[in-house]
């Protein structure tokens, strides 16, 4: 089973349709720190199992450089409605649970199409 972590900046109801869908998934807000809570922590959470979905371009670049988080969905898109992100996501469900079974996966998810960047 996929489970999710969603960064500060994802809107809580990806985290909320994620789990309609019936996966496991967290939000950023959830955690003791709440938005406070470093990168290195998320990042630490993340890959303890989890796919962390952000728009933070550090996390992008550190799963690159250090192979941390493990497993990210990185969005490129700035302040597009909750409802569209969230189609975007849930449509392509299926190809993110193949994805899953890898140790490391990358994907950039942009309004036309969602890239898996080989890590």
């Amino acid at each position: 089973m996929m489970r999710f972590l969603c960064d500060v900046h994802i809107p809580i109801s990806i985290s909320k349709r994620l789990s309609q869908e019936g996966f496991d998934s967290s939000h950023v807000d959830r955690l003791p720190a709440r938005w406070h809570t470093s990168d290195k922590e998320i990042a630490r959470i993340a890959d303890d199992d989890r796919i962390l979905i952000t728009k933070d371009v550090d996390f992008r670049n550190s799963s690159v450089i250090n192979g941390t988080p493990r497993k990210l969905i990185k969005v490129n898109l700035g302040n597009i409605p909750p409802q569209v992100l969230s189609v975007l996501i849930v449509s392509n469900l299926s190809r993110l649970e193949q994805l899953n079974e890898r140790d490391r996966f990358l994907v950039e998810v942009d309004l036309d199409r969602l890239s898996v960047i080989e890590l």
